[in-house]
Formats: structure tokens, C-alpha cells, sequence
């Protein structure tokens, strides 16, 4: 099968990275083309298309396909893929944001071509009501890919496509390079400066005043105030870090059990992640599938995490962590609970590594994204 993929963005976050796995997925003979955003400057510092290089990808240039609605710049996006697409045939089309899925339907239209589309939707409540989203959606979508069931529900009971024609697909991780038992946590913790004893939770976010650190740095402070042997790792950076994380670890006193990492790449990322007992994760950021939680089961390790979507529905309470609400006594309780019973906390760490083997790994997203395909093709 002959399949374009269509991202409108040059830079890498959010739904980047699952778009570019959807890309290189282990199952199925296709032949896959793949169009990044166009860099403002020049191509070589397009951060998606680096990406899809180093993975074997090898991106077509020459194309805008702005984030957001540019009139002028869409139009020239339209027209040069209408050329495209009349020069070579695609049994597919699969769009992944709003912008790339309007210029496809465009240059459709133009062309009078009835290709299929699929639309992959990475916000846990599904398609924003405008209507030029409903537009796209009941005249040039076929299929969609959401990341939560509650997505799925709304654009069924908006009469956008037929149940059969949308799936979940929480989006995949890398299992294998996110796997425990390749990582020397006591090395990895020595590193850190973290004891053996010691009970250290991590972080990975972003310091945005958005991303409730006030709320964690408080919860955290009343948890060491009645427990011994506390640490928290903070993975990551921001333009307010100092304002939102740093300020606050010195007044409440927490210098000492708060460690900050910075960003974090490759290896580095992987074995300070493992290092910690258990992981936080507070309100997402720029990808709404939430896949740094995914990425921490992975790991093995359990997540204690707000009640609000998706995360509803990646946690399953007492099972693979805890969801709380976003206050500092909930929180500060389930910080205890994970820190004084660690024998149960490892044990929903391992059922968070086999929740993200049985439904999160990339060839479980990839099996999701055939019969999506198969389905489209087939009707």
C-alpha cells in the first residue's frame, strides 16, 4: 500500500513523535512518503525531519505546511500538492493536525480525486467544533485514530464517522529502548547522588507556571515533613523554571531532597528516569496523548497522576499507580502511600511494564493502524 503521511509542524513536540513511528511501523508492506512542516529558514534545522532521518525516513522538502491557518502559504501548499499527488498515486492519505488535514482536503477537491484519508486526532477529547473541522470531517475523512475512548464517543455522537470508522490508539512507545533490564539503576542512582534507601520520585515536564509545580512542590514539602529518606527528581527546563521550580525548593526549604537534571537526551533520559521508584505527572503539555507517562510504565515504574483526561485512562488506580486530584493534601497522601508500602509499589510498577508490553508498544499501535487502514480500504 502506497501511503502519504502529511505533518504540519517542523518542530519536535507534541504529536511529532508518534507521527513519525506511524512512519516506520513494524508491520505491513508499504511504501510510505512523508511531508514535514517547512523551517522557516532552512531545512537542515528542521527538527521532524531530522528526526525522520535518523530513522530511515527520508522527508520530502518544499513544503510549508504552517501549524496554524496562513491563507497565502496554504494556498501554495495546495497547489504544489495537487501537482503531487497527480504525479503519483497514493491508495492512502494519512493527515495528523488540523492545518495538514485541511490542505489534503483542498487539493483533493481540486483534483476530484477520491482518495481515502485518515486523520490521527492526539487531543484526549478529539476534534475542536469549528467548521472547518467539520467540514474536513464529513467530506474528505474515511477514518481516525484518537487517543482516548471519550474522543472516540464524540465523534461518533456527532455523527462525523460510522463506530467502525474511528479506533483508539493511545499511541506507542519504544518498549525495547525504554526497557528496565537494560538500565544499572544503582549506578544510575549513584549518579544522581540518590542513597539506596532513599524512596526517589521523578518528574518530567516542562516548568511552565501551567503544569501545577506549585501544587507538587508544596505536597511534596508536607510528605517529607512526616517521612524520613524523600528525593524528587526534576527531568527537564522551561523559560519560568526558576520562577515556578528553583524559588519555591529554596523557601520551603527542600535544596537538599530535590534534585534538577536539565534536559535530558538518549541514554542519559532513559537511565535517570529508571533510577526513580516512582514517577509524578501533574497536567499535560504539548502532547495531549500524554506519552512521557506511557514511557515511565514502560520503565516499570507505577505513576501517580491528576484525575483528568487522558490520564484516566492510562492509570488504572491501585493497579499501575494512583490518580489524584490536583491538591496538595491528595497528593501529599498518595506520595506517602507510595513511599511507605514499596513492596506494593513495585509490584504496580510491574504491572505498569506489562500494560505498556500488551498495549502500548509500537507493534500493538501498529497492529491498531492496519486494521484502521483495512477497514478504510475496505469500505
Amino acid at each position: 500500500m502506497k501511503i502519504l503521511h502529511l505533518f504540519s509542524n517542523w518542530k519536535w513536540t507534541g504529536p511529532a513523535e508518534p507521527a513519525v513511528n506511524l512512519c516506520r511501523m513494524p508491520s505491513g508492506n508499504h511504501d510510505t512518503t512523508f511531508i514535514p512542516g517547512g523551517h522557516p529558514r532552512s531545512f537542515k534545522d528542521n527538527e521532524v525531519a531530522a528526526h525522520a532521518i535518523e530513522h530511515g525516513i527520508e522527508p520530502v522538502p518544499g513544503f510549508h505546511l504552517e501549524k496554524h491557518f496562513h491563507p497565502l502559504r496554504d494556498l501554495e501548499d495546495v497547489m504544489k500538492l495537487r501537482t503531487f499527488l497527480h504525479e503519483r498515486e497514493f491508495d492512502l492519505i494519512h493527515t495528523h493536525m488540523t492545518n495538514d488535514h485541511f490542505v489534503a482536503a483542498c487539493a483533493l477537491r481540486t483534483l476530484g480525486k477520491r482518495t481515502p484519508v485518515v486523520r490521527s486526532f492526539y487531543d484526549p477529547d478529539g476534534l475542536a467544533n469549528s467548521i472547518r473541522a467539520r467540514w474536513m470531517l464529513r467530506h474528505f475523512t474515511q477514518g481516525a485514530l484518537v487517543i482516548t475512548e471519550r474522543a472516540r464517543t464524540s465523534l461518533i455522537d456527532r455523527n462525523y464517522l460510522a463506530a467502525e470508522r474511528v479506533m483508539v490508539s493511545p499511541g506507542g512507545v519504544d518498549t525495547e529502548r525504554f526497557d528496565p533490564t537494560g538500565v544499572d539503576r544503582a549506578a544510575a542512582r549513584s549518579a544522581l547522588g540518590v542513597g539506596a534507601h532513599e524512596f526517589l520520585f521523578v518528574i518530567v515536564a516542562r516548568m511552565q507556571r501551567h503544569r501545577k509545580f506549585d501544587v507538587l512542590l508544596r505536597a511534596f514539602k508536607m510528605a517529607c515533613d512526616v517521612e524520613e529518606g524523600l528525593r524528587l527528581l526534576i527531568v527537564g527546563r522551561g523559560t519560568h523554571q526558576e520562577e515556578v521550580a528553583c524559588q519555591p525548593v529554596r523557601e520551603n526549604g527542600l535544596s537538599d531532597k530535590v534534585i534538577f537534571s536539565g534536559y535530558l537526551r538518549g541514554n542519559d533520559f532513559v537511565n535517570a528516569v529508571a533510577a526513580a521508584d516512582c514517577s509524578l505527572f501533574m497536567i499535560p503539555g504539548s502532547d495531549g496523548s500524554c506519552r512521557a507517562v506511557r514511557e515511565k510504565m514502560s520503565l516499570g515504574l507505577p505513576v501517580i497522576a491528576s484525575r483528568m483526561p487522558p490520564l484516566d485512562e492510562i492509570v488504572d488506580e491501585g493497579q499501575t499507580g494512583f490518580l489524584v486530584e490536583t491538591i496538595e493534601a491528595d497528593l501529599a497522601g498518595a506520595l506517602l502511600r507510595a513511599a511507605r508500602d514499596r513492596g506494593a509499589t513495585a509490584a504496580m510498577g510491574q504491572n505498569a511494564r506489562q500494560k505498556a508490553l500488551a498495549e502500548y508498544s509500537l507493534a500493538v499501535q501498529a497492529a491498531r493502524v492496519e486494521e484502521c487502514y483495512r477497514t478504510v480500504m475496505e469500505k
